[in-house]
């Protein structure tokens, strides 16, 4: 009995031990699991301020972009640690006079976003931009993936035309002809969504070829939104008129703004009789217009090659030999004495402030893995998926791509101080020549550059007599109110019209200049009567696009560059992060 009862004290002895040394484990291991929490929250507390930095750094630059939209003349710094969701900003604005490497109408914006311990410095180069003919790619561009093309009756057409006319192509040379379709699918999806209809979807080449199922793929996407602002204002403050369309070719162009969906079921636009009638602005009440055609002269111009310059419409420039420089005369052509880039010491590359230089993820440590648990692991967020179990990351810096090292943003990877050299040259060691701009080359003295002589064609349009019936008033010289070709319901306009929602047309339209369609949804042009005739371009970004009946979409090089030109205020260039 009392060895029975030593050895039941003797284990409880040992079961006290065991419960004592299982509370120990199970407190260090919960003291490891709450550190680990902590740390991750932490962790992800950083990750969360880095991002806020970036975000406040990127709102700092628009900021910046705005007040220069308002004051192109602001310089050095504009904002000092200013509040911004939890954080603060600054920003410096810089232009040719501090980098000589900047245009004249570009500028430099540092912004540097604090989101708690996390700084994110980020570096716009912007430049100053005018929105006009050149922004506009053809006579149709569209974003919609499966656009539908149907009937046998409409055409969209790349060839130049001459106002008004969907059959004459202006005579090649001098026609600015474009391809049909711009889109910013692949070609697969468009040549499929056009299938048997490519002879009706056309244009020319140089010479006046035919060139069937004419399109742009791949297209990078228009920004619609500024190019209609660049027009009609964010909210329609710069248009002639809101919620009419209105305007005559070539006569009386007009900017209309359509705030919300428009719908067109036009009967035709001959003046009705009754009250209401008023001067036609495109003719003056006389019924008469300058022919489109020719312009007034009463011929079309048909050139034959230029003997002096072989048809290039250019000649050697006498005044540099044709080289399009000259040697500097303070620098003798060296560039005078560069002197290396103090921010890089000449290197042309810039530590990478994410890795410290040593090229390795920040995050991950090179693992390319963030964390591992339970026997599963998370790729890097930074370099990898960031998924559990995802694709491990490169381990690699992101933001130097693992070279550890970033093109130096003052000298632009050169090493050299862009503001240092000869003054006179900025360090080229040369000059271009003021009458060549640089080419070698000035317009040819016989033919004015464009490359041909003569005009000895008959205009087709008005038989040689310059003049024509004005459309607008059909020779009448009086457009009433209702029926008359204009309004919300017209029939006829010009110059730029631009509809926020969708944009429906059936029956007869005709316009001559931009049409820019925001709607997100439809774009459905039916044509019926006389039909659908825009000479110009359309240009909307429509996840459902459809043309069918008899509709017309022509490229009209003069009834666009009729278009006023309008600013755009600063638009972003590049960003990197510094």
């Amino acid at each position: 009995m009392k060895s029975f009862r030593k050895t039941i004290g003797n284990n409880r002895g040992s079961v006290m031990l065991i419960v004592i040394m299982v509370v120990i484990i199970i407190s260090i291991i919960s003291l490891l699991v709450l550190a680990a929490s902590q740390y991750n929250t932490k962790l992800t507390a950083n990750e969360r301020h880095r991002k806020r930095a970036f975000y406040i750094a990127e709102s700092g630059a628009m900021m910046a972009i705005d007040s220069l939209n308002r004051n192109d003349q602001i310089n050095g710094v504009i904002y000092t640690n200013e509040p911004m969701d939890g954080g603060t900003f600054s920003v410096e604005v810089y232009d040719s006079s501090n980098f000589a490497w900047l245009a004249q109408d570009e500028r430099l914006i540092r912004s540097l976003g604090v989101s708690r311990n996390a700084v994110r410095r980020l570096e716009y180069v912007v430049k100053f931009a005018v929105m006009g003919y050149d922004q506009i790619p053809g006579p149709l561009y569209i974003e919609a993936p499966t656009p539908h093309f149907a009937g046998n009756v409409f055409t969209v057409q790349g060839g130049d035309h001459h106002w008004g006319d969907a059959i004459y192509n202006i005579p090649v040379p001098p026609g600015d002809h474009r391809r049909s379709v711009a889109t910013i699918h692949d070609s697969s999806s468009i040549i499929s969504a056009i299938g048997s209809h490519s002879d009706q979807i056309f244009t020319v080449d140089a010479a006046g070829n035919y060139i069937e199922g004419s399109v742009w793929p791949n297209r990078d996407t228009l920004d619609l939104e500024a190019l209609a602002a660049a027009f009609a204002g964010e909210h329609g403050e710069l248009a002639d008129t809101i919620g009419w369309v209105i305007g005559a070719f070539p006569n009386d162009y007009k900017v209309s703004y359509l705030d919300g969906d428009f719908t067109i079921a036009g009967g035709g636009h001959t003046p009705s009789g009754g009250s209401g009638l008023y001067t036609c602005p495109n003719c003056e009440g006389t019924g008469i217009i300058n022919c489109w055609g020719c312009q007034g002269t009463g011929y079309e111009w048909l050139a034959r090659d230029c003997p002096n310059c072989l048809g290039t419409g250019k000649v050697g420039c006498a005044t540099c030999d044709s080289l399009g420089y000259f040697t500097c005369p303070d620098c003798g052509g060296t560039g005078g004495t560069p002197v290396a880039c103090d921010s890089c010491l000449g290197s042309g590359i810039y530590g990478c402030l994410v890795c410290d230089g040593t090229g390795v993820c920040p995050i991950c440590n090179g693992t390319g893995i963030s964390k591992t648990a339970g026997g599963n692991y998370w790729s890097c967020y930074r370099c990898g998926d960031g998924q559990k179990n995802g694709v491990v990351g490169t381990g690699l810096c992101p933001d130097c791509g693992g070279t550890g090292g970033i093109p130096c943003p003052y000298c632009s990877g050169t090493g050299v101080d862009p503001s240092s050299g000869c003054a006179t040259c900025g360090g080229t060691g040369i000059i271009p020549c003021s009458d060549c701009a640089g080419t070698g080359k000035i317009d040819c003295p016989v033919c004015g550059g464009t490359g041909g002589i003569g005009s000895d064609r008959i205009c087709h349009v008005c038989n040689g007599t310059g003049t024509q019936v004005c459309p607008w008033c059909i020779g009448s010289g009086l457009v009433s109110e209702e029926g008359g070709g204009h309004g919300a319901k017209g029939t006829l306009g010009a110059g730029v019209l631009v509809v926020t929602g969708n944009l429906h047309i059936s029956g007869q339209f005709e316009f001559s200049g931009l049409i820019i369609v925001l709607g997100e949804v439809s774009v459905d042009i039916t044509g019926g009567g006389q039909g659908v005739h825009i000479w110009g371009s359309l240009l909307c970004k429509s996840v459902d696009f459809k043309i069918a009946g008899n509709a017309d979409i022509c490229w009209c090089r003069e009834a666009l560059e009729m278009l006023p030109t309008r600013p755009a205020g600063f638009q972003v260039m590049s960003v990197m992060e510094y």
